[in-house]
């Protein structure tokens, strides 16, 4: 029945603000609790594994190398990423935050080298 719930929320005869864990009463007054769904995809993956793989770098300073459009952009100096909606939150030691497509990340590196 819980399928036939989200099937019907799919073709529109149910709202989808109805579908997220919501119970819902059928015709014949049967409370049916509707399932919490959650669709991962590539991006959303992406920067996921962006803000783990932040937290297990341990030296110090940071830099983020990101490509916007034909330009390669440094961050240096990032204190903290985090996973915002599928955008990576990325904040600056000097109290500068940037939200950015973690599809632009080049690379994250505790790679003192890096060239501005």
């Amino acid at each position: 029945m819980k399928t036939a719930a989200i099937i019907l929320c799919f073709a529109g005869i149910i709202p989808a603000s109805l579908v997220a864990g919501d119970t819902i009463i059928t015709s014949n007054g049967t409370p049916i609790k509707l399932p919490d769904i959650t669709v991962s995809n590539e991006i959303t993956d992406l920067a996921s594994g962006y803000a783990k793989a932040f937290q297990a770098l341990s030296r110090q300073p940071i830099s983020i190398v990101l490509r916007r459009g034909d330009k390669t952009v440094i961050l240096k100096d990032v204190s903290n990423i985090k996973n915002f909606g599928g955008s990576l939150l990325i904040e600056i030691r000097a109290g500068l935050s940037y939200i950015v497509n973690p599809r632009d990340v080049i690379v994250i590196t505790d790679d003192t080298r890096v060239d501005s």
